[in-house]
C-alpha cells in the first residue's frame, strides 16, 4: 500500500545512520508487533502479581515488555525489574528474548544494567527526562523509546538518539485520561508517515486494530488492559500476536523459550542486601544529566562506590 511503501522508504533512510545489535531498527520493529506495558497499577486491581501476568504474556508470545510503575520508589521498581528479569530467556533482545525497557526511570535502568540485569533501555514521555540525557547516561548500547502524539513531536524525534516511537493515545482510555486521540481520521496515518523510526500505537488498543494499524504503516500494537485485564492473559497475548501476524502476513512467531524454574512471586522478597543501597536514594540530577561536558557514567559510578564504602 502507498502508506506502507512511503513509511518503508523513510524507515530505510533513517536506518542508514544506525545500527546493529540491540539498536537494530529491523530487530526493534519486528519486536514491536506485540508490546506490553505492565506494572502494579495494572495488575493489582485484578488481584494478580506483575510476574504472573508477564509469565503468561511470555507464554503467549509477547515480544516487547515495558515496566511502568509510576507511583513506586526506585528501590521497589528495581525489585520488579529483578523479578521480570528472572523470567526472561538469556540472550539477545529481539532474537532470543523480548526487549525489556523501563518507563521513565533512567536512574533505575542504569542501576539495573550496572547489576547485569537484561534491561535494554528506557521509554520516556514528552515531559520526562530529555531523550539526549537518557542516551548520554545509558550509552550507545541501549535503546531509548519516546511517546509522541502529533506531527511536531514525531518530527523532533532525533534518530541519532531515539530508537522508536509509540504513538498515542489511539483512542480514549483510563490509562491516559484527557489525551487527544490520534486514531480519529487521518491523524495516525500522517504521524506514522512522518516517522523515521519504528513505531507502535498505544492507548485503548486491541487485537481488532491490527489491520488498520498495519495498513497505516506502523510496526505493532502496544497494549495494557487488553492483556492485564483479560480473563486469560496468555490467550489474550496469543490473540494479539495472531492478529498482527494475519494483518502483516509475516506468519506466526512461536513464543521465546523462557526458564522452566521460575522463582515464586512474593512482592518484597528480594533482600535489601541484594539491592544497591544507592538506588533508593538516587534521583535525577539536572546538572549532571543536562551538562553536555560531564560524564554521567563516571560520576554515577563514583556515587555507587561511595555508597558501598
Amino acid at each position: 500500500m502507498d502508506t506502507v511503501a512511503s513509511r518503508d522508504r523513510l524507515f530505510s533512510e533513517g536506518k542508514s545512520v544506525h545500527y546493529c545489535g540491540v539498536r537494530s531498527r529491523d530487530r526493534i520493529a519486528d519486536s514491536m508487533s506485540t508490546y506490553l506495558i505492565i506494572g502494579p497499577e495494572d495488575t493489582d486491581p485484578q488481584g494478580r502479581y506483575v510476574a504472573d501476568v508477564v509469565r503468561a504474556a511470555l507464554s503467549g508470545g509477547i515480544r516487547f515488555l515495558q515496566l511502568r510503575a509510576k507511583h513506586a520508589e526506585a528501590f521497589d521498581i528495581l525489585k520488579y525489574t529483578r523479578k521480570i528479569s528472572s523470567l526472561l530467556p538469556q540472550g539477545e533482545p529481539g532474537v532470543d528474548r523480548p526487549y525489556f525497557v523501563l518507563n521513565d526511570r533512567v536512574d533505575v535502568a542504569w542501576a539495573a544494567r550496572c547489576d547485569g540485569l537484561p534491561v535494554d533501555g528506557v521509554h520516556i514521555g514528552q515531559k520526562d527526562v530529555p531523550a539526549y540525557a537518557a542516551r548520554k547516561l545509558l550509552g550507545e548500547n541501549a535503546i531509548v523509546g519516546l511517546t509522541v502524539s502529533n506531527l511536531e513531536e514525531v518530527k523532533k524525534a532525533n534518530p541519532a538518539i531515539v530508537d522508536y516511537v509509540s504513538i498515542g493515545s489511539y483512542r480514549a482510555n483510563p490509562s491516559k485520561p484527557g489525551r487527544v486521540c490520534v486514531g480519529d481520521g487521518d491523524s495516525f496515518r500522517k504521524i506514522v508517515s512522518e516517522s523515521l523510526l519504528p513505531s507502535c500505537v498505544v492507548g485503548g488498543v486491541t487485537a481488532s486494530d491490527a489491520a488498520d494499524v498495519y495498513d497505516a504503516g506502523a510496526d505493532g500494537l502496544c497494549v495494557i488492559s487488553a492483556i492485564c485485564e483479560a480473563v486469560d492473559p496468555e490467550a489474550a497475548t496469543a490473540e494479539l500476536a495472531k492478529a498482527w501476524s494475519d494483518a502483516s502476513g509475516t506468519g506466526f512467531k512461536p513464543p521465546h523459550v523462557f526458564p522452566k524454574e521460575i522463582p515464586e512471586e512474593i512482592p518484597g522478597n528480594v533482600a535489601a542486601s541484594d539491592v544497591p543501597l544507592f538506588v533508593s536514594e538516587l534521583r535525577y540530577d539536572s546538572n549532571l544529566l543536562c551538562d553536555e561536558t560531564s560524564d554521567p557514567v563516571v560520576e554515577l559510578s563514583a556515587l555507587r562506590e561511595s555508597s558501598r564504602a
